[in-house]
């Protein structure tokens, strides 16, 4: 009885595990439809987008850090080019940052803690509000084509002087409005995950401090991840095995 226990205990990690386990999606080639805008491009794919950016940090609390400082930033980005499946090759004839064509940028807002990090500063994400916006050529109109609706994850390091000058990455819950972006997207689901490295720092000190920072990076997106369904299959194997412990039951007692 003991040797059946274990074999249906099995089934049932196996049933639970092919049928209840989420499915995480990789970046994936999105569309941009820049006729969405009024821009007269036609559509094409691109899977990451090139951007640069420049923000504000202000950083309140006491000298050290310690435990932590809190901080607000203020940035703007503009993005440079689309590049392909490869992340490589950029994508040609887009309309990005061409007249007649348009304009792609970002503007953010944020919250977070700083501490201490060897002889540098961590700054950990506790908020991130991101619109993106485009602006027709020459002199169009603003159009807001995408907006957060909440962050997932958010990290950024500023190095000590003899390293680089720190990086960042953070993902937020991004919702496309308007059509100029698409693709497989789920209301809600989708990620938007931005990473890069920066290129200038200053002002920063391990307390108060005002400080600005510039840098570069890229954008992908995925759909996010959906809870499978249970498969006929996990559920043939899951009613096996209840059947085939109910049945060794019954001639047990007999």
């Amino acid at each position: 009885m003991t040797k059946l226990r274990s074999v249906v205990s099995g089934l049932l990690a196996l049933a639970v595990t092919v049928g209840a386990s989420p499915v995480w999606a990789d970046p994936v080639s999105f569309t941009v439809n820049p006729s969405a805008i009024g821009a007269p491009q036609s559509s094409f794919a691109a899977t990451i987008a090139d951007f640069s950016y420049i923000a504000t940090v202000n950083q309140t609390g006491p000298v050290g850090c310690v435990p932590g400082c809190p901080f607000t930033e203020t940035g703007h980005g503009s993005f440079s080019n689309f590049k392909g499946a490869d992340f490589i090759t950029p994508v040609l004839n887009t309309g990005l940052n061409q007249s007649p064509g348009y304009t792609l940028t970002g503007d953010f807002t944020a919250t977070g803690i700083a501490t201490p990090e060897g002889s540098g500063i961590k700054a950990t994400f506790n908020t991130f509000n991101l619109t993106l916006n485009t602006q027709t050529q020459p002199g169009g109109a603003n159009t807001v084509v995408a907006q957060s609706s909440g962050l997932v994850s958010g990290e950024a390091h500023i190095f000590g002087p003899e390293l680089a000058q720190g990086d960042f990455h953070v993902v937020v819950r991004l919702n496309p409005v308007g059509g100029f972006l698409s693709g497989p997207f789920s209301l809600g689901l989708n990620t938007a995950d931005f990473a890069g490295n920066n290129t200038h720092v200053s002002g920063f000190s391990v307390g108060p401090s005002t400080g600005s920072i510039q840098g570069s990076g890229n954008l992908s997106i995925t759909p996010g991840s959906v809870p499978a369904v249970p498969e006929p299959a996990s559920l043939l194997l899951l009613g096996s095995g209840m059947a085939a412990l109910g049945w060794w039951r019954r001639r047990s007692v007999r």
